[in-house]
């Protein structure tokens, strides 16, 4: 059963967070915060990038990453509301 952050669903396994679905509009997402079960290496998202959940998705204005991620997802769509993104140290791959 996918569990919920900031209006996500999502899945966790083995180091990756996958997001689900988006059934709110999301501006501010910190997923540090999230307590996942274990140290998120890898960001996925599992839901089409256009149409209303992207929409809601990539509306995201601020987005706070763990210091654990090692690869930083690759997106469909462009976050074009985000100003500025600080990527952790321990981040060796982009998508």
């Amino acid at each position: 059963m996918p569990k919920t952050e900031e209006g996500l669903s999502y899945l966790y396994e083995k180091g990756v967070l996958t997001f689900r679905s988006c059934p709110v509009p999301v501006r501010s997402l910190n997923v540090a915060r999230i307590d996942a079960g274990g140290p998120i290496h890898e960001i996925r998202v599992a839901f089409d990038a256009y149409g209303a959940p992207g929409s809601r998705f990539y509306a995201i204005q601020e987005i706070i990453l763990p210091d654990t991620l090692r690869v930083f997802p690759k997106f469909e769509a462009a976050f074009t509301k985000i100003s500025q993104l600080q990527l952790p140290a321990s981040c060796k791959k982009i998508s």
